[in-house]
């Protein structure tokens, strides 16, 4: 339930408050217990040469490769394989929508909501340098 807000005031609903910050983040998507991608950032978007509306709805699969072989989240919870990963930093291939693809190194956090879904931040590998040497052994 909403609360009422001011019209002279400078606050926003918080759902509206997340959406600004999901649309300002710079490649962030949220997805839900079965992979499925519910919003997608205009950077997320962008990094994968799609349309926000080509990804949602689509599996996260379709953009990390890796988690088409496994579920994100098990039993209420982010799996703990992907946890390890993403927290000692290690690289993804993640899909474009053009065919070609890119390494970046991914954060994943749980959301405190029913049912459970996860945000994830998909940060770029920058140098041409780091995405060579991170792809002989991405995963």
């Amino acid at each position: 339930m909403e609360v009422p807000i001011p019209k002279n005031s400078n606050l926003k609903p918080v759902n509206r408050v997340a959406r600004d910050v999901m649309e300002s983040a710079p490649a962030t998507l949220t997805i839900d217990d079965q992979g499925i991608i519910t919003e997608c950032s205009n950077g997320a978007a962008h990094l994968c040469c799609a349309e926000q509306r080509e990804l949602l709805a689509a599996h996260v699969s379709k953009i990390i490769p890796r988690f088409g072989a496994k579920t994100a989240i098990r039993d209420g919870h982010v799996d703990s394989t992907l946890e390890f990963l993403t927290h000692a930093r290690m690289p993804f291939r993640i899909q474009r929508h053009d065919g070609g693809s890119f390494v970046a190194e991914l954060v994943i956090n749980q959301l405190d909501n029913e049912p459970c879904q996860i945000r994830i931040v998909i940060n770029e590998m920058d140098s041409e340098k780091d995405q060579n040497d991170a792809s002989k052994w991405c995963i």
